[in-house]
């Protein structure tokens, strides 16, 4: 799992080798987001992230991470 957000000021980007590895907030948004059909076109969920499809997801970093 890679993280590659320019312009982000964020301690807790770079690259995980599991979703275990990733910091709380990141695999309880991913949970969310697992839970949206895959199926394009998809929706934003606000606060959240998008899921792109199956495997893929952007997940929306808020000021207070």
């Amino acid at each position: 799992m890679s993280f590659d957000l320019e312009n982000v000021d964020a301690p807790d980007l770079g690259q995980y080798s599991s979703i275990n590895e990733a910091p709380k907030w990141v695999q309880d948004r991913i949970a969310v987001l697992m839970l949206v059909d895959p199926t394009p076109p998809t929706k934003e969920v606000a606060g959240v992230g998008h899921r792109i499809d199956a495997n893929t997801y952007w997940v929306a970093l808020t000021t207070d991470e």
